[in-house]
């Protein structure tokens, strides 16, 4: 794994302590005769050692700083305010399969159903939260696992087919989106919590958007 630039500076830092100390060390060893002198002949070779790799890492801080001020990365992460419609919660009617759900959600979990009756369940919840607390109830169909990001980017598109919401995409530029959140979800985003803080999330929701996104593109360009 790459070091971070603090990181750098903090390893910079003791290799600086380092050769002073050697230093401080060679010079009382000077005088101690032979064997003193044979050591401080020993420290020196340390001393260049540590300065030679104190040389490379200055040159890896100097690379990171030029990339950090060359490259601007917009990030959005966690779906909320001006974002909000790119997450699953927002209320936009839409129709997927010819028919209607109140959110990109109320799609999702319904998708999951084998019967008809476990359908309309989840597509006449109220809200998007009681449509996925409904959609875990039911009686899934056997593949979902293997599908269901298929599904999502199939609702998706069907949500990303209103004219509004193809502007508010496209306003996105080349953002990376970043479902982001502290519900320990780590398939469909990546979660901040402090428990999750060594796990990488997945993003699923996030790839799927910014596919989305570049079939938007395209389509405009065409």
């Amino acid at each position: 794994m790459a070091m971070d630039e603090l990181t750098l500076l903090a390893v910079i830092e003791i290799i600086d302590n380092r050769i002073k100390s050697h230093k401080e060390d060679a010079s009382k060893a000077s005088s101690w005769g032979s064997t003193g002198s044979a050591r401080a002949a020993v420290l020196r070779g340390y001393i260049g050692e540590l300065t030679r790799l104190r040389g490379r890492l200055n040159g890896m801080v100097s690379t990171l700083k030029q990339k950090r001020d060359t490259v601007e990365e917009t990030i959005i992460w966690g779906f909320q305010g001006l974002d909000e419609f790119l997450c699953n919660f927002f209320l936009h009617r839409m129709t997927y399969n010819g028919v209607e759900y109140a959110t990109s959600e109320h799609a999702y979990q319904a998708a999951k159903a084998t019967k008809d009756v476990d359908h309309e369940y989840v597509r006449s919840a109220e809200t998007p939260g009681e449509a996925k607390q409904r959609g875990q109830t039911i009686a899934r169909r056997e593949d979902w696992d293997d599908v269901k990001v298929g599904i999502m980017k199939d609702i998706l598109r069907a949500k990303f087919s209103d004219g509004d919401l193809i502007e508010d995409m496209l306003e996105t530029g080349d953002a990376v989106l970043i479902e982001g959140n502290t519900w320990h979800d780590n398939f469909w985003g990546d979660c901040g919590c402090d428990k999750c803080t060594m796990i990488q999330g997945k993003n699923n929701l996030g790839k799927v958007l910014m596919e989305i996104r570049e079939e938007i593109k395209k389509a405009e360009d065409a």
